[in-house]
């Protein structure tokens, strides 16, 4: 059984800085984007802002997302080189009377000799360029932060350094989650696969630049804020953006991170709430929902996952503090990298208000982090709910038999109703 530091503890990193990744050198790309509504900031009290995720993305007629495979594409356009796929594995469950399928990054730990799995994590600075002026870029010196650079800044952190967690192995953060989630099948006596990884290979890209019209900024404790509709962010990274970097190396199988500095998002639905960071998947065809017995076809073919987190420096938020939204995005995407993985119906914890049924690891605990010094500074990574925690296993096969990655859940969730 290891040991690991509860909630509110500092974990002190076991290994020094090391060199960070060398920025690609390319033409600056600038786009613009306009609010589809007048935004104001909510009065507050703020609702813990992450979203579950906008609706996957699709191509349209004329898409430039690919071309090549949108609907209405020239007859006879060449066939393009089929893309090499995210590593994943599918896997089946039953839960509470029910089946389930889900499909989650990495190779299957119930599997015995399961490989280890890196994926290329493109991180992509957007610089955003406010109306009054603002300009939040996460790649100038911020004296919210002691001058330090918020890029820089996270790729010191745990999302990508390596950190010893209790068992003398250092691996990243959301590394380090996922064997402790299945620490039955990789850490316990005579586990299947005592050196299972899922590891993330940062590099970082060329900034983007994003006139984005019509959005508001706000003085806060530290510096301004921005605000962003998701909607129109997100389709403007679908359709433009991220087609602009596949000569740069995005592709199917690598993760696009998208980093805002001091930006928030809202979306229509939910006027009252911000939202820090999201992840979601672009596919040709929309992927089929769930049906009855839970059981989802396989996805049609995937374009692109991408994840979006803010860095935050402002000290004027309780759910978002430095890579604690970056922590939360890439967990889920590790546990949901195609956001329909359904699970039984969980609820009233973290920022879910009422009823959700998925398998979104970083929503049941929002809010919920601990401090980690690490190469110099203190972070505050989010707690993630385990994967026994969803679908009603017990006992859990996570680590010291808890229910998520601290310890703070000790059972399954109760069913929602």
């Amino acid at each position: 059984m290891r040991n690991i530091a509860l909630a509110g503890a500092a974990i002190v990193a076991a290994i020094g800085s090391s060199a960070l990744p060398a920025r690609a050198a390319s033409p600056a790309l600038t786009f613009s984007m306009t609010a589809p509504r007048p935004l104001v900031f909510p009065a507050g009290p703020w609702k813990a802002g992450y979203a579950t995720h906008p609706p996957v993305r699709r191509l349209e007629p004329g898409s430039r997302a690919m071309p090549e495979m949108a609907a209405g594409a020239k007859k006879g356009t060449p066939k393009p080189p089929k893309p090499v796929p995210l590593a994943t594995f599918t896997r089946k469950i039953s839960a509470r009377g029910a089946n389930y399928s889900y499909t989650l990054v990495g190779s299957d730990p119930f599997v015995k000799r399961a490989k280890p799995v890196t994926v290329t994590t493109y991180i992509v600075p957007l610089r955003i360029e406010f109306d009054d002026g603002t300009v939040a870029d996460p790649t100038e010196a911020s004296s919210c932060a002691g001058g330090h650079v918020a890029i820089d800044d996270i790729l010191q952190s745990p999302l990508f350094a390596d950190n010893d967690y209790g068992d003398g192995h250092p691996r990243q953060y959301v590394e380090n989650f996922r064997y402790d989630e299945f620490w039955s099948q990789t850490g316990a006596p005579n586990a299947l696969n005592p050196s299972y990884s899922v590891r993330l290979a940062p590099a970082v890209l060329p900034t983007i630049t994003i006139q984005a019209h019509g959005s508001p900024t706000k003085i806060e404790l530290c510096g301004r804020l921005g605000m962003l509709d998701i909607d129109t962010l997100d389709n403007l990274l679908f359709e433009q953006i991220i087609p602009s970097l596949k000569p740069l190396g995005v592709a199917a199988n690598t993760l696009p991170m998208f980093v805002l500095h001091g930006v928030i998002m809202t979306e229509s639905d939910d006027p009252n709430g911000v939202i820090g960071g999201y992840h979601n998947a672009g596919f040709a065809t929309a992927p089929t929902a769930p049906g009855p017995d839970k059981k989802a076809p396989p996805p049609p073919p995937l374009i692109q996952t991408w994840a979006v987190a803010n860095y935050d420096d402002t000290h004027d938020f309780h759910f978002d503090q430095d890579v604690a939204v970056g922590s939360h995005e890439l967990a889920e995407w590790l546990d949901d990298p195609y956001t329909i993985n359904p699970t039984p119906a969980w609820g009233h914890t973290g920022q879910v208000g009422g009823c959700q049924n998925n398998l979104e690891v970083g929503d049941p605990l929002s809010g919920t982090f601990f401090e980690m010094d690490v190469n110099g500074m203190t972070y505050h990574p989010q707690e993630l709910a385990f994967f026994s925690w969803f679908f009603d296993q017990s006992p859990s096969i996570g680590i010291n038999g808890w229910y998520s990655s601290n310890g703070s859940f000790t059972a399954p969730a109760d069913l929602c109703q």
